[in-house]
């Protein structure tokens, strides 16, 4: 009954920043919630972590741009094909670079400015997470199994986060919420 009441009390509060147009940052890095929390982020076109949380993704925000930038330098230098004035040795490990970089930061290529809010899709895996949003005063939502504290979420959902049925369960139930509200939007704009 608390799960139920506190996914609730979560959903409502993502509503009301999805209503805002607020940024929602999805992370997961737990086996159990690194699929579904990255289908769930790129169906609301919100940005995520899935890989590992890189130390002062939000506290040290500056420089996480800065490596998205370069990232989408190099993407656009390879498909304009400014590749082909290096070596071979060299466009390749450009390749491996843009690779490398995709698989740690490429969720976050959306991501323009510090995020509303952050989900965590497990309290205990994504902890440095969690206590650098606290640092930067960004609410957090998501799921908080026993070995968790719960008091360093400001909406906490108790379950467990490794199972992967759990996880895909609430994980479903925020998408849909969320979806529904982005196309209450969309239909509340002007059609052009």
């Amino acid at each position: 009954e608390k799960s139920k009441e506190n996914l609730q009390t979560a959903i409502d509060f993502l509503i009301s920043i999805r209503k805002k147009g607020g940024v929602i940052l999805f992370v997961g890095t737990g086996m159990a919630a690194k699929e579904a929390t990255q289908k769930t982020a790129e169906e609301l076109d919100m940005p995520y972590v899935t890989e590992r949380w890189l130390g002062g993704t939000i506290t040290n925000f500056s420089t996480i741009i800065r490596q998205v930038n370069y990232l989408k330098d190099l993407e656009r230098q390879k498909s304009s094909g400014e590749f082909e004035k290096y070596t071979k040795y060299e466009a390749l490990k450009l390749q491996e670079k843009i690779k490398k970089l995709k698989k740690d930061i490429g969720g976050l290529v959306s991501l323009n400015r510090l995020p509303d809010t952050v989900w965590v899709s497990s309290a205990n895996y994504d902890k440095i997470a969690v206590l650098e949003s606290a640092k930067k005063s960004i609410p957090v939502a998501g799921i908080v199994n026993t070995n968790s504290d719960p008091g360093l979420l400001a909406y906490p959902i108790p379950a467990n986060d490794s199972a992967l049925s759990s996880v895909n369960f609430i994980l479903n139930l925020v998408k849909d919420a969320l979806i529904n509200v982005k196309t209450a939007v969309a239909e509340s704009e002007p059609k052009k």
